[in-house]
């Protein structure tokens, strides 16, 4: 079963107002942004403990790879 299978409910909102709209959309926001935050430190983990195993072995293009990943977490609007 993967992650996203646990969360198999759907939540509906009423929204009463544009403020109540705000709110929701700033928690969700939030999240979001505690969501890339944890994925870009565990990325950078996996870079780091990559490099000093491998040391002069290092896979130069996957580490390059995860770092533009890195990149686009951070910088990419995925509101669209």
């Amino acid at each position: 079963m993967s992650y996203e299978d646990k969360f198999n409910q759907e939540l509906r909102l009423d929204i009463l107002n544009e403020g109540q709209e705000f709110i929701v959309r700033m928690f969700m926001k939030n999240g979001e942004l505690l969501f890339r935050r944890g994925l870009i430190k565990q990325l950078e983990e996996e870079v780091s403990n990559h490099l000093n195993e491998a040391g002069d072995e290092a896979n130069v293009e996957w580490v390059d790879g995860v770092n533009y990943v890195i990149h686009l977490i951070r910088e990419a609007d995925f509101d669209e």
